[in-house]
């Protein structure tokens, strides 16, 4: 019995040497092994074009303290915000085909000029003077988007200059208020 009793503990013995030397072998090969994998990594940057008019403004025309001719005031700067590769143009359009009016058939003709953007002259092109209509006449187009730097948080202003043809000012009743609505479009170029 106690041979038996030997021969069952070096059975058991050999056993667990046997399952020892496979795991060992396993963690071994594990402990070997290596596998690699790849991440593709896509950044997505979305365009930005936006554009801000000008606050409204009032002009005071005085009809004894003007010459009859041509009045140039400026009107105010259109912000633009872009990261367009190749630049971005601004067009303009009036509601009323560049007359400013009563309503009562008082009309004064105006036309809109730019100048140049704020920074480098180099920046862009404004259009020498432009005389809106409904569909919209091209004002200014921006060079590219390396010569402007015009996604920063301040943007890029154009100025814009009114020139009122006010040589039938004094054809016209005092005490009138004619308007118009100018509407500044941005267009990647």
């Amino acid at each position: 019995m106690k041979n038996l009793h030997l021969a069952s503990n070096i059975g058991r013995l050999l056993a667990v040497s046997a399952l020892s030397v496979v795991s060992a072998m396993s963690f071994a090969s594990v402990s070997n092994a290596q596998t690699t994998d790849n991440q593709i990594i896509n950044v997505n940057l979305t365009g930005l074009l936006q554009i801000t008019a000008p606050n409204d403004v009032t002009i005071i025309i005085d009809p004894n303290a003007i010459i009859p001719g041509n009045l140039t005031q400026d009107i105010g700067n259109v912000n633009v915000r872009s990261n367009q590769k190749n630049g971005y143009r601004i067009s303009v359009s009036s509601a009323q085909n560049s007359e400013l009016r009563d309503g009562a058939g008082s009309i004064l003709p105006y036309t809109l000029s730019a100048n140049l953007i704020s920074g480098d002259p180099a920046i862009g092109t404004p259009s020498n003077i432009v005389a809106p209509d409904a569909d919209g006449e091209l004002f200014y187009t921006s060079k590219d988007f390396q010569n402007e730097k015009c996604a920063q948080q301040v943007g890029c202003n154009v100025n814009v200059d009114i020139n009122i043809n006010t040589t039938n000012i004094l054809d016209l009743p005092g005490g009138i208020t004619l308007t118009d609505t100018i509407t500044y479009t941005v267009l990647a170029q």
